[in-house]
């Protein structure tokens, strides 16, 4: 990172119309908005003259679009004082303290503070003064930098109430911090539909508190609570009941004991639950061809029709072959969950060459071969709807025995007659279409 230094010896750095820093970079407690401002990402070397315990040198700042800042503090140390430290703070334009982190100074110091979201036009200030009970003597010299990133998807401090709550998209990552245990933040969701969605909440490291989430209705009455126990490391993940419109969401600690500068991020992202959605497939049985079978798939949440490859995907598994498809829809983007459908994929049908009555009380039926299967059905009966009480069936094994001669019927009875191949696959028997019946007078 490249660091511009503005030394007590360096020229005046102009900041705009009017708007000159002053040659040590050291920013006065009284001056003006806009005879104070700083660059972001830019470094500036001061000093605390005044050894009263007390004085700020104050950096202010705008916020050029919504992100966050984050800053740096240097200090080369050199002092002989034990309890020698820095101050460093960070409010806003209402002198609203967002933290304070303390710097021992007495060997070199590289801090860098934690994040903290601001949105566009937001005024800042950081400031930096001795800390308690210090004597700097000889004078020591600092840096400081407040870095600032462009991120669409920060919280806003302070939006501890309903009415400063943050606006978060369905499906979009909000990231933000609790800078203490009072700190409170709010959030406003927008749901499309009423239904079941997830919240998906994690940190980025396990800071020892537990956390609790509130739900609140578009007329702000309260709903439940989610809660993250403190020894959990794992994102937590939580089907939320939302209603049409506004919902809102507000995020605390459960710890008690947490100091100023005890911050930890987090993030939160509401996405629909597929798992809730409608699904249908172009069709549900499929015959064997030898080519993978990729049934259409329409997925519906809550009346409204998603779209493949932007709200989900879509896979198959075992679809090339006899026996049970697997179709995993998948959520992406502002939906999560899975969702798996079968499909039954038969082996191909067989057809009659002939069926005689070639001696007394005998039926035969020839049909043709098949290819990869395991054998083949015949069923015949005397009724035409092939009633069960006068129905029969029998198996022959084997693709190449494709012919069945059955003995013993009722001389003179008229016969119905059909036959289908089978496979089996994993103890399971798939069988396919039966052939166009057949009728023979039997001898």
């Amino acid at each position: 990172m490249k660091k511009i230094i503005s030394s007590v010896l360096s020229a005046a750095l102009v900041l705009g119309v009017g708007a000159v820093m002053p040659e040590n970079s050291i920013i006065s407690s009284y001056a003006a908005w806009e005879n104070r401002l700083c660059e972001f990402d830019k470094s500036y070397v001061g000093n605390i003259s005044n050894i009263d315990y007390g004085e700020y040198n104050k950096y202010e700042y705008i916020a050029p679009d919504n992100g966050y800042v984050q800053f740096e503090f240097t200090t080369e140390g050199g002092d002989n004082t034990i309890n020698s430290r820095w101050g460093v703070y960070l409010y806003d334009e209402y002198d609203r303290q967002f933290y304070a982190v303390d710097v021992f100074s007495r060997s070199k110091a590289d801090v860098f503070g934690q994040k903290i979201g601001v949105k566009k036009g937001d005024k800042l200030w950081l400031g930096v003064r001795e800390g308690i009970n210090n004597i700097i003597s000889p004078k020591i010299d600092y840096t400081v930098n407040l870095h600032f990133t462009k991120d669409q998807n920060w919280e806003d401090e302070f939006n501890n109430s309903f009415d400063t709550a943050n606006d978060m998209i369905l499906g979009r990552t909000m990231n933000a911090v609790l800078t203490d245990h009072n700190d409170n933040d709010y959030f406003k969701i927008s749901a499309p539909k009423t239904g079941h969605y997830v919240m998906e909440f994690g940190r980025e490291y396990n800071d020892g508190r537990g956390w609790k989430i509130d739900r609140y209705n578009q007329y702000k009455e309260y709903c439940d609570t989610y809660e993250m126990d403190a020894g959990s490391t794992r994102p937590l993940y939580q089907d939320v009941y939302l209603e049409k419109g506004d919902n809102y969401l507000a995020v605390s600690s459960k710890a008690i004991n947490l100091a100023k500068d005890s911050i930890t991020p987090y993030s939160m992202r509401i996405r629909g639950n597929i798992e809730y959605a409608s699904v249908k497939l172009s069709l549900s049985k499929a015959v064997y061809t030898g080519k993978a079978i990729k049934p259409g798939v329409s997925v519906k949440f809550y009346g409204t029709t998603l779209k493949n490859g932007t709200d989900y995907t879509v896979s198959y598994k075992n679809n090339k072959k006899v026996g049970n498809a697997t179709v995993t829809i998948k959520g992406k983007g502002s939906y999560t969950g899975i969702i798996t459908r079968t499909i039954k994929i038969v082996p191909p049908a067989t057809s009659f060459k002939k069926a005689t009555s070639p001696k007394t009380k005998q039926l035969k039926v020839t049909y043709k071969k098949v290819k990869g299967i395991t054998g083949y059905q015949v069923t015949y009966s005397t009724s035409k709807k092939f009633a069960k009480s006068k129905t029969k069936t029998v198996t022959v094994k084997g693709a190449a025995k494709t012919s069945k001669t059955i003995k013993s019927l009722k001389k003179g009875k008229k016969y119905y007659v059909k036959v289908r191949t089978y496979k089996t696959v994993n103890g399971k028997k798939y069988y396919s279409a039966y052939s166009k019946v057949k009728t023979v007078k039997v001898k």
